[in-house]
């Protein structure tokens, strides 16, 4: 039976890649939007709903070229970069940038595919992120390093252009404040560069990239970011101690915060604690107290019943004292 799992193992990865092959091949020749699965699977000698069953969609076949893509050209600026060694970030960056160049000459319809126009009437899933993210952690460890180094030392302005580009800088600074026309063109330029389909792209990329970095290194005990975030907390720990002009901002702070929510949505919170309590059922209640507390209630009946009988015997042997 393993031997015929394996076997059928095996073929489905061949057919998986032949028709991921075949696809390649269209979009060559017609381009992403024109895909077809028909189309592939009549290539193939296959029927339709034969190849139904290893991609339900022409997006499910979309979504694996691109994460292959992209997996493809990380894997290059992975490689550069571990070529490049111990090098200075500078030649570190050209070695990695370079391998992504050389990448899209030797692909030039995956590189139009995942960084080209957006396909028509498609989605990229969440599971594309983590492999269109390789190249821009890449880059980002990079920049890291130059950052935790001796730093990056930017080449002199001529002296000749030195006072023209501070002129320029304060007259485009003077006309964003004062000037409606300059405003309105630069919302334009804004609008239009972040409407782009690849601009969005590359922002969720660089934000995933940043993101898994953020949390690696919240997972890091030894991770600078966590020794500093470490080290702050400590230090205004230390501050709210002995400083009672900070304790009293703290608690106006927290008074504010709570005064707020508390303000803002009463309603809701309202709302989810009725509604929460009106959900309850008494009997399942019932036997959920008694099994968090049932033991707790068992001791406080007891202790009343022991405490109520010495009680009523110290009366009772104090009033026969007396009547004696």
């Amino acid at each position: 039976m393993s031997t015929a799992h394996s076997a059928r193992a095996r073929a489905r990865i061949e057919v998986t890649a032949a028709i991921k092959d075949e696809a390649r091949r269209q979009l060559a020749a017609e381009g992403a939007a024109k895909l077809s699965l028909r189309a592939v699977a009549r290539e193939l000698g296959m029927v339709s709903s034969a190849l139904y069953r290893y991609f339900p969609s022409r997006d499910d076949l979309l979504t694996a070229l691109i994460i292959d893509a992209y997996d493809s050209v990380g894997e290059a600026a992975e490689s550069a970069l571990a070529a490049a060694g111990e090098a200075v970030p500078v030649t570190r960056w050209t070695s990695v940038c370079e391998a992504v160049r050389e990448w899209a000459l030797a692909h030039p319809h995956e590189y139009a595919l995942i960084y080209g126009s957006p396909v028509p009437g498609y989605v990229a899933p969440d599971t594309t992120v983590p492999a269109a993210a390789r190249v821009g952690l890449v880059l980002i460890g990079i920049v890291r390093d130059a950052r935790q180094g001796p730093g990056l030392t930017l080449p002199p302005l001529p002296a000749d252009l030195e006072s023209e580009a501070d002129r320029m800088a304060g007259d485009f600074a003077s006309d964003l404040q004062s000037d409606t026309d300059t405003r309105t063109r630069v919302e334009r330029l804004k609008g239009e560069v972040l409407g782009r389909g690849e601009v969005q792209d590359l922002i969720a990329s660089a934000w995933t990239a940043v993101r898994s970095m953020i949390v690696s290194a919240a997972e890091d005990e030894r991770s600078e970011l966590r020794l500093r975030v470490r080290a702050s907390l400590l230090s205004l720990g230390a501050r709210m101690a002995v400083d009672p002009k900070l304790q009293d901002k703290v608690d106006h702070w927290v008074e504010g915060a709570a005064v707020y929510v508390v303000t803002t949505y009463r309603k809701e919170i309202t709302s989810l604690i009725t509604d929460t309590v009106a959900g309850w059922d008494a009997d399942h209640t019932t036997k959920k107290i008694e099994a968090h507390i049932g033991r707790d209630l068992q001791f406080i009946r007891i202790n009343g019943t022991v405490v109520g009988s010495l009680a009523g015997l110290l009366i009772y042997t104090v009033s026969q004292a007396l009547g004696a």
